[in-house]
């Protein structure tokens, strides 16, 4: 099984979400930072897992959008 991970990020004023569905197995998950949830040390200790394990990220304008955002984390 591949170790691929469909993703989407989205950021407003007020809130950040990062959401992940793994390609093959059925597994989601989903953390916001906004001034009702901070997941931020969770969302750094997923990515660190998904370095890693090797992942690869798969998304919607990843280059010009999402990965630099995650790349700042």
């Amino acid at each position: 099984m591949r170790n691929d991970w469909i993703y989407d990020l989205e950021t407003y004023p007020n809130v950040f979400t990062a959401a992940f569905e793994h390609a093959e197995a059925p597994i989601k998950l989903c953390f916001e930072i906004s001034d009702w949830r901070n997941e931020g040390a969770a969302l750094l200790e997923f990515l660190h897992h998904l370095q890693f394990a090797g992942s690869r990220l798969i998304g919607f304008n990843n280059l010009g959008f999402d990965y630099p955002i995650l790349h700042t984390f």
